[in-house]
């Protein structure tokens, strides 16, 4: 929960990602790359992450 002087918030978002097959496309190396580059933008905005 995030406060401002006059605001209350909590802001949440879902990445889902939808290949237009249902083949695994995000897998080994694909998968951890993307995983690390996702994570360094949170921390580079100072976002929470979940996971």
């Amino acid at each position: 929960m995030k406060t401002t002087r006059h605001a209350t918030y909590n802001l949440n978002y879902h990445i889902v990602w939808l290949p237009k097959y249902r083949n695994s496309v995000l897998v080994n190396e694909v998968e951890d790359r993307v995983r690390r580059i996702l994570h360094e933008i949170a921390d580079e905005k100072d976002l929470e992450r979940l996971c």
